[in-house]
């Protein structure tokens, strides 16, 4: 397997070792996120929420990421593609591939892989919970308070950590599959199934950056209103949505402009040889390994 040489790797990364052969590398983004939501639980001097913001935010989100990631890994490997490197980072995490995949289909196959560990992570937190409180449901979905983890008894403090992991594999998720972001895996499917459907790898850009060009606007909108709303925990909220409504903005605009200017193969998604073959557009100058998320 052909690895990426450490002069074009991510920098600012800390190495994990590795898993089934793949490089594991955390960026520094990750770490500070990890440090910032640790600070404001140290806040509430409250030392129970502390440890599980900590087991939250640390283990437990390391390991929802990695199992997503490795979802990706599985699935490539399956069709016969050499994986190079995981990078962990803010927004998720990105594996590094070889060029050697079987089509638009193929391609499908692997984006979906990773979601489907989110699927299967809220089956097992779902099942923790379930076990820790006698098959019980009934408070599953409701919010979290302070007091509720003061005093909490380690098997209640374990419900709500499998609560919480169950709702952070979720979130992960929905983002990864419904969010037209650059790198992001629902942007792929849409782009797979247009390709399978014939359509070129022009048109398919286009509708991706107008699509999520439409789905920024709408988050950034939703994002601003509930910014200025005085219900609790909306202001919190509305920056998560403004923060991928923009994300979703600058990805649209980004591949638009590749479009216009004709450099549509610089971009990570869509500069790969199997699209070029399967919408019949011209290739050249095609990187051999791409990001996925």
């Amino acid at each position: 397997m052909a690895n990426r040489s450490p002069a074009n790797e991510p920098r600012c990364t800390l190495p994990l070792g590795s898993l089934f052969g793949v490089r594991i590398l955390i960026d520094w983004s990750y770490l500070v996120t990890v440090l910032v939501a640790q600070l404001f639980a140290l806040t509430t001097r409250d030392p129970m929420y502390s440890l599980l913001m900590f087991v939250l935010y640390g283990p437990v989100m390391l390991i929802t990421l990695l199992l997503h990631e490795m979802g990706h890994v599985a699935a490539t490997k399956c069709l016969g593609g050499h994986v190079t490197h995981i990078h962990i980072w803010v927004l998720g995490g990105l594996t590094y591939y070889g060029a050697d995949q079987k089509g638009a289909g193929a391609d499908l196959l692997i984006a979906i892989a990773g979601p489907v560990m989110n699927i299967i992570q809220m089956g097992f937190w779902a099942g923790v919970y379930f076990i820790l409180e006698d098959g019980d449901f009934t408070n599953f979905d409701l919010p979290m308070y302070l007091g509720d983890i003061t005093d909490a008894t380690p098997a209640e403090f374990g419900s709500i950590l499998a609560k919480r992991a169950f709702q952070v594999n979720m979130m992960v998720l929905i983002a990864n599959t419904c969010l037209p972001i650059a790198h992001f895996d629902g942007s792929r499917i849409i782009v797979d199934i247009l390709i399978m459907c014939g359509l070129s790898m022009r048109r398919a850009a286009y509708t991706l950056s107008t699509l999520a060009l439409l789905v920024g606007s709408g988050l950034v909108t939703w994002g601003l209103l509930l910014l200025g709303s005085y219900l609790i925990g909306s202001k919190a909220n509305g920056f998560v949505y403004v923060l991928f409504g923009l994300l979703c903005v600058y990805s649209g605009f980004k591949l638009w402009g590749l479009v216009v200017d004709d450099r549509l193969l610089e971009d990570d998604l869509f500069g790969r040889p199997w699209y070029s073959q399967e919408s019949n557009d011209d290739v050249n100058n095609i990187d051999p390994e791409r990001a996925i998320d």
